[in-house]
C-alpha cells in the first residue's frame, strides 16, 4: 500500500511505514527446558532427569550438558541412547553426555553427582534416595591426599600408555585422559585440604586462599578444560612430554603444599 506524501504538490508516492517487531532468539542455555519433553517423546517410560556436572555448579564455564535418564523402558539401551542424542542435539550445540540407568541400578561413581545435581523432571526423589543410600553404604566420599598422589602416578602410567599405542584416535584419548588425572589429584587434595565431602571444582575454587585459589584455577582451566576436554594439548611428542611432566611437578607441589597446610592448621587445633 501506498500513500502520497502530505503537503508535497508534487504528489510524490511514498511507502507507508508498517511497524514490525524483533523477536531475539532464545539463548542456548534456555534450550535446556526443553530437554525433559524432548526426552519423554522419545522415551515415555522415563522416571525422572536431573542434570550433573559442571552445568550444575558452575554454568558460567560449562562446555555441556551431562544427565542422568532413570528409565523403566526395556528397549535396547544403546540404540534409544543414540535416539536421545539425536533428538536433543536438535536443540542445542553444545555436546550431550547421557547416562541412562534403570531403578535400582549401581550407582558406581553416581551418587555424589545425583546428590547435589538439578531434578529437571520427575520429582527425583527416588533416584536422589537410591543415590544417598549407595552413598552412605560407602560410608561417604571424603578424599584423601594419598588419593591424591595416586592420581599423580596414575596419571604417569596413562600418558606412558599413550605414547605406546599406535591408534591415533585411541592416543589422543588416552594423553587427554592423563592431563585430566592431574586435575583430578588437585581436586581431590583441595577438597581434603577444605574439609568438603563434594568435589565440585566450582565450589572449590571459591574457597580456597589465595594463592591456592589463583593456581587452582590455572590448573584447572589448563589441564581439565583446555588440555583434557578441548584436547588442545602439545601434538608434538616432544613438547608434550615437556609439557606434561612440567604440570606434573606444579600438580605434586600443590598437593603436597594442600597437605602441609592441613597438618599445620590440624596440629594447632
Amino acid at each position: 500500500m501506498t500513500m502520497t506524501a502530505e503537503g508535497s504538490e508534487c504528489g510524490i508516492m511514498v511507502p507507508e511505514v508498517v511497524a514490525v517487531t524483533l523477536v531475539a532468539a532464545p539463548k542456548k542455555e534456555s534450550r535446556l527446558i526443553l530437554f525433559p519433553e524432548l526426552i519423554r517423546r522419545v522415551d515415555p517410560d522415563v522416571r525422572d532427569v536431573i542434570l550433573i556436572g559442571s552445568a550444575v555448579y558452575a554454568p558460567d564455564l560449562a562446555r555441556d550438558y551431562d544427565l542422568v535418564v532413570t528409565t523403566a523402558s526395556d528397549r535396547d539401551r544403546q540404540s534409544l541412547l543414540e535416539h536421545l542424542k539425536e533428538t536433543l542435539s536438535s536443540v542445542t550445540d553444545r555436546p550431550v553426555d547421557l547416562i541412562l540407568r534403570h531403578p535400582d541400578e549401581v550407582m558406581d561413581g553416581l551418587a555424589l553427582p545425583i546428590l547435589i545435581g538439578t531434578t529437571l523432571w520427575g520429582s527425583g526423589a527416588m533416584t536422589k534416595q537410591e543415590a544417598k543410600h549407595y552413598y552412605d553404604k560407602r560410608g561417604g566420599m571424603m578424599t584423601s591426599f594419598q588419593e591424591a598422589k595416586d592420581a599423580i602416578d596414575t596419571a604417569q602410567r596413562i600418558f606412558d600408555l599413550a605414547g605406546a599405542v599406535p591408534e591415533p584416535g585411541i592416543k589422543v584419548r588416552l594423553y587427554s585422559n592423563a592431563y585430566n588425572e592431574l586435575f583430578n589429584a588437585a581436586r581431590l587434595a583441595a577438597s581434603e585440604y577444605l574439609h568438603l565431602d563434594e568435589t565440585r571444582w566450582g565450589q572449590i575454587r571459591h574457597q580456597l586462599p589465595w594463592p591456592y585459589n589463583h593456581e587452582f584455577r590455572e590448573i584447572t582451566d589448563t589441564l581439565h578444560l583446555r588440555y583434557s576436554y578441548d584436547r588442545n594439548y602439545p601434538k608434538d611428542s616432544k613438547s608434550n612430554v615437556t609439557e606434561f611432566g612440567k604440570w606434573k611437578d606444579k600438580v605434586r607441589e600443590f598437593v603436597n603444599d594442600m597437605e602441609r597446610r592441613t597438618l599445620d592448621r590440624d596440629y594447632d587445633r
